[in-house]
């Protein structure tokens, strides 16, 4: 009797363990892991720091042989779109345009001024990455140009204020919706100024440092 009893009771466990007569086993679900940059696009308002493009020396003005006058451009507000793309699951890729208005700057010593206002068009094309792919701060390094209209050196040749150089980003991602996320960069634009058609007197700077401070609204495109 106790053995028929043990065999009822293993017989019955083992008949409840299996599954039924054509029921599929339950799929497993995984979930793909987030993107760094999904394929978005980002529409942009800030204000914008320019540099020195050119420094001469004026007898008139200056009391000592110091390179004591200088060309460049100043601040003004600046708008912008970008396009980023994936590329893995850290990094990313960015292409940019910025319009900007800002000053020309001419300063003598210490005393500055602004006699007109310059368009600024630069273009970007960065690679981005993200030290985790849901961080929400993120960097960027890649190329850029800029042109102004008018030169900010004036008297130059407009054909030849075309500037090459490079571009970093540092910014910041949140989330408002699903689909809808805003973003905070800090945009920095290391340029070698236009040299060609420089004024006498005139030599262009080394480098220029332009900055712009960025809020941006960012649509996510497709799921």
């Amino acid at each position: 009797m106790r053995f028929a009893a043990t065999a009822t009771i293993l017989l019955v466990g083992a008949l409840a363990a299996a599954p039924v007569s054509g029921q599929e086993p339950l799929p497993v679900i995984r979930r793909p892991t987030p993107k760094a940059f999904p394929v978005s696009a980002t529409v942009t308002a800030g204000l914008g720091f320019g540099s020195t493009r050119a420094t001469a020396y004026d007898p008139v003005t200056c009391p000592s042989e110091e390179l004591c006058v200088s060309l460049g451009a100043g601040s003004g507000w600046n708008v912008g779109a970008e396009l980023q793309l994936p590329l893995g699951q850290s990094f990313g890729f960015e292409v940019g345009g910025q319009l900007a208005r800002p000053s020309q700057r001419i300063c003598r010593g210490s005393q500055c001024d602004s006699p007109q206002d310059l368009w600024a068009m630069r273009g970007t094309a960065l690679l981005l990455w993200r030290f985790k792919p849901q961080a929400p701060i993120f960097f960027g390094l890649g190329g850029a140009l800029t042109r102004f209209d008018p030169s900010p050196v004036a008297g130059q040749d407009l054909s030849t204020t075309m500037e090459y150089g490079a571009g970093t980003v540092v910014g910041y991602d949140f989330r408002i919706t699903q689909q809808l996320g805003g973003r905070v960069a800090w945009r920095s634009y290391f340029l070698a100024p236009a040299s060609g058609s420089m004024p006498a007197d005139y030599t262009a700077k080394g480098m220029a440092w332009d900055n712009a401070f960025t809020f941006g609204v960012r649509f996510q495109i497709g799921s």
